[in-house]
């Protein structure tokens, strides 16, 4: 998982995002799944925010359609970079999830084409309804180059 202020290639009008920043996420996909046809979709779900007070919740799939939770605009759809064994994209990461000091509060949960549900920045235990958070600064990417 990268935070990057990367032009982030989407479809999208660009209404909930700041347009700077953009969070790229990489899925390796398990070996036994690329040969099983009835393998489920891969799925990562972006939490930003507090727990219990998400400020955006976006499903993200490997075909690179993103929809947004408890919201009834139409899906946006971003390239993909599929790499057989693995997927990547990078999303617009929404103006409401960068808190007052550029820092954004950001987990993840995905559920594999096995069924296998992970979580970053760390395990959820079987109770658990949505990831911790891993508070990002956002002043500090600026001065980090790309080499």
């Amino acid at each position: 998982m990268e935070v990057s202020g990367a032009d982030d290639g989407g479809t999208d009008d660009g209404a909930d995002a700041t347009g700077a920043e953009a969070a790229t996420v990489l899925a390796g996909e398990p070996e036994v799944v690329r040969t099983r046809v009835d393998a489920a979709p891969d799925e990562l779900t972006l939490w930003f925010g507090q727990r219990g007070r998400s400020a955006a919740v976006l499903r993200v799939s490997r075909t690179g359609v993103v929809r947004e939770e408890g919201v009834d605009a139409a899906e946006s759809t971003y390239a993909v970079a599929d790499e057989g064994d693995r997927w990547s994209l990078s999303v617009p990461v929404p103006a409401a999830a960068i808190e007052p000091g550029q820092i954004v509060r950001l987990g993840l949960t995905r559920v594999d084409p096995r069924g296998v549900r992970t979580a970053w920045p760390r395990r959820l235990m079987p109770w658990d309804t949505e990831p911790a958070r891993a508070a990002i600064d956002l002043k500090a990417w600026s001065g980090l180059s790309e080499s």
